[in-house]
């Protein structure tokens, strides 16, 4: 099956979250969009956004144990952590995604990170085209 992604310039990545019922995709046209695998088999877009300010070149969710969390890089040299936030009112439940962190150290694009296994804890690995690696520990109270 086809899903087209409404997005306007080239998908970068595409990840699923831990158990496949959600799936988020990424763009050089600098959005985030995320989807829902309905009952009937079906992929929802259920919400967009501008996530940075150059293409997005990588995501990946944090495992639900620490709660909904996307993770997202960019060539605007900046990681960031989105937290879903849901509402109910009136009968209805919405949701939005707003940034939980934002970590600026690289000095060039960031181009790939990835989430710890939930063994691992709230961690992010992240790689840079200034040639640098970091571990950032994400959500930590030191």
């Amino acid at each position: 099956k086809v899903i087209y992604s409404m997005h306007l310039d080239y998908v970068t990545k595409v990840a699923f979250d831990t158990y496949g019922r959600r799936m988020a995709t990424c763009s050089g046209d600098r959005f985030v969009r995320v989807w829902d695998l309905t009952d009937s088999g079906e992929w929802t877009l259920v919400a967009q956004w501008q996530a940075h300010r150059g293409a997005v070149t990588s995501l990946d969710w944090a495992h639900p144990e620490f709660g909904s969390l996307l993770a997202t890089c960019g060539s605007d040299h900046d990681v960031k952590i989105w937290e879903e936030r849901t509402s109910n009112s009136a009968g209805s439940v919405s949701s939005r995604w707003t940034v939980k962190a934002t970590l600026t150290e690289a000095r060039r694009a960031v181009s790939c990170l990835e989430t710890a296994p939930r063994h691992g804890g709230p961690k992010l690995a992240v790689g840079s085209a200034d040639g640098c690696g970091r571990l950032d520990i994400v959500g930590s109270s030191d």
